[in-house]
């Protein structure tokens, strides 16, 4: 009677002793540190983590994430404080670090930088931006509103397609040009004086002719610099210049083009984010056949990445 006492005595001792094991085994205190890249204004987050069940982010901007490894994009450059903080069955356990994002440059919004080997897309936007328009005389100020732009304009005028077409600029230089419809708008007296096959015509000074894009363009991006255009007075045979100043410039290498086919190739980008740009292009127009290749209306358009 004795000896079955000891070893029920001993049983009940072993298996709360294993209950005590189980019990510390499951209620280890967790442990986490975490990793990033920075990638332009993308940082890639990796969770190191033992005995953690939950994981809560907050990346510094106010918004957060529940996700082990999440990828985060910042709409701003600065230097974040980022926490991970996470809990399981032992308690909870936290890190803190600080993630830079500098701030992109002009030519990596335009790219996408040198982490976007695909290049960059930008296609016109439907949604036009306050004060786009055409402009008439053209002057440095764009001050002679001659048409304001309007919300999907392009339709109106019966090239609503062109708004399905991209414009790739890559960090190399290199430069795209995807068309969905085996055209591109062009200048009236472009396409006239140099002989085009023509897609369509409207009665607004832009045609749609076709266009084979240049596998092998490039295109040059030019910051803080000055262009002076000869520009003519529209049904006259009048010429003066504009200087433009401290003005970002686009041109690609011929024969192709940014947006609209005309005499002249340099475009003036007034606005650039990361989502959106604001372009002005030249159109030619003048009667008077001695001056029809210099500029007489400014367009100010607005794109979109895509």
């Amino acid at each position: 009677m004795k000896r079955r006492s000891i070893h029920i005595i001993f049983a009940v001792a072993t298996g709360i002793f294993f209950l005590i094991i189980q019990s510390c085994e499951k209620n280890e205190a967790p442990l986490v540190d975490f990793y990033f890249e920075v990638k332009s204004d993308t940082a890639i987050f990796n969770s190191k983590a033992i005995h953690a069940d939950t994981y809560q982010w907050g990346f510094g901007d106010g918004q957060t994430s529940t996700e082990p490894n999440p990828i985060h994009i910042y709409e701003k450059a600065g230097d974040y404080t980022v926490t991970l903080v996470v809990t399981g069955k032992g308690g909870v356990d936290s890190q803190t670090k600080i993630v830079p994002i500098a701030p992109s440059s002009p030519y990596d919004l335009l790219t996408g930088g040198p982490d976007e080997p695909d290049g960059k897309s930008w296609g016109i936007s439907r949604t036009i931006t306050s004060g786009d328009a055409i402009f008439s005389p053209i002057t440095a100020d764009l001050g002679n509103v001659y048409l304001p732009f309007y919300n999907n304009v392009l339709e109106d005028i019966g090239l609503g397609e062109e708004y399905d077409d991209e414009f790739i600029f890559y960090y190399n230089g290199s430069y795209g040009h995807r068309v969905v419809n085996g055209g591109g708008m062009t200048g009236y007296w472009y396409a006239t004086h140099n002989n085009l096959d023509v897609i369509k015509t409207t009665p607004y000074g832009i045609w749609l002719t076709k266009f084979t894009p240049d596998e092998h363009a490039t295109f040059t991006f030019a910051e803080d610099t000055t262009i002076t255009l000869r520009c003519a007075m529209e049904k006259t045979d009048s010429v003066y210049d504009v200087t433009f100043s401290d003005v970002t410039v686009i041109q690609t290498s011929e024969p192709e083009f940014f947006v609209l086919r005309d005499y002249t190739r340099s475009v003036i980008v007034k606005e650039l984010s990361k989502d959106k740009m604001r372009v002005i292009l030249f159109l030619s127009s003048s009667d008077v056949e001695e001056i029809s290749q210099y500029p007489t209306h400014a367009f100010l358009m607005t794109l979109e990445a895509r």
